[in-house]
């Protein structure tokens, strides 16, 4: 978690509801909050590996990956901003 960008995303996806990874992508780099489009999937794959973001695939096509937030990502976004009120 002490990668850059990490805690903005998951607020972000936390407020927006399931997003694609264009729609994470667009705010990440328009917000300043990373550099590359890199850095975003090294985030997004991190958050979906700590199991702090659900991942779920359409079989529609074209097929599209959305990301939402999962009740552990909840969980530690919760204490996250309480830590960040505190400090």
């Amino acid at each position: 978690m002490s990668k850059k960008g990490f805690y903005e995303i998951l607020k972000y996806i936390d407020s927006r509801g399931p997003l694609h990874y264009n729609d994470i992508l667009r705010h990440a780099q328009g917000t300043k909050v990373v550099d590359s489009r890199g850095q975003v999937n090294i985030i997004v794959n991190g958050l979906t590996s700590l199991g702090l973001l659900d991942r779920a695939v359409s079989l529609d096509k074209p097929v599209r990956t959305s990301y939402s937030i999962s009740k552990k990502g909840k969980l530690v976004l919760e204490f996250l901003m309480r830590l960040e009120k505190e400090a």
